[in-house]
């Protein structure tokens, strides 16, 4: 290792713990030994706003999906610290190619955007301004150990892409390896296997379908198909899609398939019935 001054120190370990995040700077030596890696990004202000119009959002949590509140990506709407009518504002976008849009502008343009043409605010306080880069192996193909060495949280690409969601993850991952790093230091364990063994039976399917979803539908769909997407989601309640979202209960997606369907049926009906009615009356 090299301190800030440039001098090299040697240090000796039972295992290290590689928690460097999308850099990955411990497991992977040079970079053009990483596994195929898509990038995401985010950024997300705290604002203070009045108490009439933290209202409006105290309920809710709203999200934004479309070419006009972000291509490549989508936006959302969080209540947070109602005794301060504070609110999150944020945007991710996730950096692949897309088959319809070539040029897109800043993220925090798109945050402005928000502000002032849905939400219309004229006053608030940026109380906080945050963001990151996510870096995730596509189909889960990082190391996960060598020898004495492990990693975790980004480490590993512990985020839900279709979610975007990561910190929970990466709170389970480090209990996760906390139960095989004790195990190791008590002689009880000779490799780090069972530790990547578990992180993927629990989450590899759920992630890999995350992936293909959250790729088709920030990158490959057009603003016709998501609405028609949005349009089938109303048949679904809030806990269903959060379901969805968060939990991975992906058989929620059928739920709302009879209702929907219907509702097209009653729609196909109408429109010949005042067909009929506009041409023989």
């Amino acid at each position: 290792m090299r301190r800030l001054g440039g001098e090299k120190f040697t240090v000796s370990t039972e295992f290290l713990v590689d928690g460097t995040g999308p850099a990955r700077a411990v497991m992977y030596d040079k970079k053009s030994s990483k596994p195929q890696l898509f990038n995401a990004a985010g950024i997300e202000y705290l604002i203070e706003v009045e108490p009439r119009e933290y209202d409006k959002y105290a309920n809710d949590l709203i999200f934004f999906l479309g070419h006009k509140w972000m291509p490549k990506g989508y936006s959302w709407i969080f209540p947070m610290e109602p005794e301060k009518q504070r609110l999150k504002i944020g945007v991710v976008k996730f950096k692949l190619e897309y088959q319809q849009i070539v040029e897109t502008k800043s993220m925090r343009w798109y945050l402005e955007l928000l502000i002032k043409d849905y939400m219309k605010l004229e006053k608030y306080k940026l109380i906080d301004t945050h963001g990151s880069t996510v870096k995730y192996s596509t189909g889960l193909k990082d190391i996960y150990y060598r020898d004495n060495v492990i990693a975790i949280g980004d480490a590993v690409s512990t985020i839900n892409m279709l979610g975007g969601e990561g910190i929970r993850h990466g709170m389970e991952n480090a209990e996760i390896a906390s139960k095989y790093i004790q195990k190791y230091l008590n002689k009880r364990l000779s490799s780090f296997r069972p530790y990547q063994r578990e992180m993927q039976r629990r989450y590899a399917i759920k992630w890999n379908i995350s992936e293909q979803m959250g790729r088709r539908r920030y990158m490959q769909d057009s603003d016709e198909l998501i609405d028609k997407g949005v349009n089938y989601l109303k048949s679904l309640t809030m806990e269903d899609m959060m379901n969805i979202l968060f939990e991975y209960n992906f058989q929620k997606l059928y739920k709302g398939l009879g209702k929907y369907l219907q509702r097209k049926l009653k729609l196909g009906w109408q429109q010949i019935n005042n067909f009929f009615m506009a041409k023989f009356s």
